[in-house]
Parts: structure tokens; sequence; C-alpha cells
């Protein structure tokens, strides 16, 4: 019963990994403004953001579903550590890349708030794996 718990939790953080991914391409258009770029001759910071959170959120999905079919239990918890991290990265990479400067462009205030609802997600998703991966791991080791 544990392990179809622990794959329903890496499903979910994959599926939210997939659609922090997917979002700013096809649904909220950060690559329309691209063609604005062309106008300045180079990419503008929202387009930069979107192809890493694509990046991000396609590792999110590799690292979630590999987490699938790890058995052991240390390799859990470090799967676990490496998707929290995810989702850290999830949210700091429009922050750190940068968005557009005017605060009425859509990346600032619906893909970067949505981005961070995601990530948190999967932050809190990937810690309630992760304590519960350290708590199994313990029970092992003191058991030997």
């Amino acid at each position: 019963m544990k392990q179809s718990k622990n794959k329903v939790l890496y499903g979910v953080i994959g599926l939210l990994g997939a659609v922090a991914a997917v979002l700013p391409l096809a649904i909220y258009h950060f690559v329309e403004t691209a063609g604005m770029s062309g106008m300045h001759g180079m990419a503008m910071a929202c387009e930069k953001a979107c192809i890493a959170e694509a990046v991000v959120g396609a590792a999110i999905v590799v690292i979630a579903i590999a987490s699938l079919f790890i058995k052991n239990a240390k390799l859990g918890v470090a799967s676990s550590a490496v998707l929290f991290a995810g989702g850290i990265a999830a949210i700091a990479t429009p922050s750190f890349i940068g968005l557009c400067e005017s605060e009425e462009m859509a990346c600032r205030y619906i893909t970067a708030p949505t981005l961070a609802i995601l990530g948190a997600a999967i932050i809190v998703l990937s810690a309630a794996r992760l304590v519960v991966g350290v708590v199994a791991v313990r029970k092992t080791t003191d058991a030997v």
C-alpha cells in the first residue's frame, strides 16, 4: 500500500512539473512576445524565462518518472530532495531571469503567480515524501 501512495505522489509531482513546463509555452503564450524581440534585435526576458521554465518543468517530470521505479529508500529520499529543489527552481526562475518591466504584461500578473503556486505545490509534496522517506530510512537503520 505504501508503494502505491509513493507512486501517486510522484505521479502528481510529475503532472505539476509537466504543467509548469507547458504552461508558459502553450497556455500563456510567453513566446508570442518573441515576435516583438525582432524589433529590438534581442530576446525579451520573458522569452528566456519561458525557455528556462520549460527546462525546469521537464527536469521535474523526468525525475518524478524515474522516482516511480526507485526501490532503494535512500535513493527515494535523494530524488525527493532533488524534486524539492526543482520546486524552488520553478518558483525562482521567472524572478532570477526576469520578466517584462511592465506590470500590465501577462507574464507578470498571470504566469509568474501561477508558476509560484505550482512550485509551492511541488515543494510541499516533495517535502512530504522527503520526510516519510527519511523516517523510513531511519527505521531500517535503527532495526539493524
